[in-house]
């Protein structure tokens, strides 16, 4: 067994910030799907280990068995957000290696590819500067509420002062009034003086005067009312708007929230498209039946089949024609007759090291063979030869 240590990933997965929790999958894997284990005619595709990550970090160390070229594992990686990154790699028969050390290859051919870890940071980066652009938004709008509510306030109280500045005018008028009334009177006296003597005469004009003073001051009070009346609409109105706009911001915090909470959402939803997705690599088991001669494969038989055959004689195998830029993989479960010594040929296939497969000669061995289609060539491997249960294995 290999100890993958997986302490790396708390710079590879984190980003640009720090990551509170995820998870983290392998998989044994080879083409489309998990590599399978053949008991008789039971197949069984392994379990996926799963382990959750904290603060970046995963809980402890996995121990996996090595690949030797026939396989592969496939690491799934998650943030609860919705950032992910899909990785397939060896396993050395070592003791102990970290993750960020094992080689990546196709999950195919199981040849060494480049690195991707560029391309997973990359996800990680946006995800977070889309959660941190939400987050400033929201902390921008309510700081504008708050701003228009101290204004909405500041207008209140200018309103309030004009209001009784318009009160003050009005009273000042009522006297001006009065004051006006009085004159009036005065002149009628001093008209009844004048015509007593000249010292009265100079009294009324004296008060005649006053008249025309109070009459000035009344009007002057009267075009003060109107201009604080005047004010007090316009601090009105300043309160007016002020409110909607405190309005407006607070739509804006509740649409940025909105918009957050859908983001949200969506990366829920596409997690769980992802996990059904996952779900739906069983196909059923075709046969058994029995082969001998030249076989031509259907196009259903060649993609993504598990097919049961039993050789009755030597067998000349055509696979389907290939869908260019697609790749499936179609396993066959072969076992011999009583008489055994048989052999196979797929027309067309390339092999190991341009080697046929030599199936296990027998009577009545079961062998298991892969033919996986690369989006331009069949390939044929051996997935395991003379398959039996061994006696340790075995359950009294």
């Amino acid at each position: 067994m290999t100890k993958v240590t997986l302490d790396a990933l708390e710079t590879a997965f984190g980003g640009p910030a720090s990551v509170d929790d995820g998870t983290i999958t392998a998989q044994y894997w080879a083409g489309r799907g998990p590599v399978t284990q053949i008991n008789g005619e039971k197949v069984t595709f392994p379990r996926e280990m799963r382990m959750k990550l904290t603060q970046g970090r995963p809980v402890e160390p996995l121990e996996l068995i090595a690949t030797r070229g026939v396989r592969c594992v496939r690491w799934e990686i998650k943030t609860l957000w919705g950032a992910s990154v899909t990785l397939y790699t060896e396993i050395p028969d070592v003791e102990t290696i970290g993750i960020g050390d094992l080689q990546q290859v196709d999950p195919v051919t199981f040849e060494p590819t480049g690195e991707v870890v560029a391309a997973w940071e990359a996800v990680v980066a946006a995800v977070q500067a889309d959660r941190e652009r939400v987050e400033a938004a929201s902390v921008e709008a309510v700081a504008s509420a708050a701003n228009a509510s101290v204004s909405a306030a500041a207008a209140e109280g200018d309103a309030a002062t004009a209001l009784d500045s318009a009160t003050d005018a009005g009273a000042a008028r009522d006297e001006a009034v009065t004051a006006a009334d009085t004159a009036s009177t005065a002149a009628g006296d001093a008209e009844t003086a004048r015509a007593g003597a000249v010292d009265a005469q100079g009294v009324a004009e004296s008060a005649q005067a006053a008249a025309s003073a109070s009459e000035t001051a009344a009007v002057a009070a009267r075009t003060a009312a109107e201009s604080a009346q005047t004010g007090a609409q316009v601090a009105e109105e300043s309160a007016t708007a002020a409110q909607t706009a405190g309005e407006d911001a607070a739509t804006v915090a509740i649409t940025a929230r909105t918009g957050a909470e859908a983001a949200e959402a969506g990366a829920e939803a596409a997690q769980a498209a992802a996990e059904l997705a996952r779900d739906e690599t069983i196909v059923s088991v075709d046969g058994p039946a029995e082969w001998t001669g030249h076989v031509a494969l259907s196009q259903h038989e060649s993609q993504s089949a598990f097919l049961t055959r039993r050789l009755t004689g030597n067998v000349t195998l055509t696979p389907a024609p290939g869908t260019p830029g697609q790749a499936y993989t179609c396993t066959l479960l072969l076992s011999q007759d009583a008489a055994g010594d048989h052999e196979i040929t797929v027309v067309g296939a390339g092999t190991s090291y341009g080697v046929p497969i030599a199936l296990s000669p027998s009577a009545n061995a079961t062998d298991l063979l892969h033919l996986m289609w690369t989006g331009s060539v069949w390939i044929a491997m051996m997935g395991a030869a003379q398959v039996a249960v061994p006696t340790s294995w075995v359950v009294a």
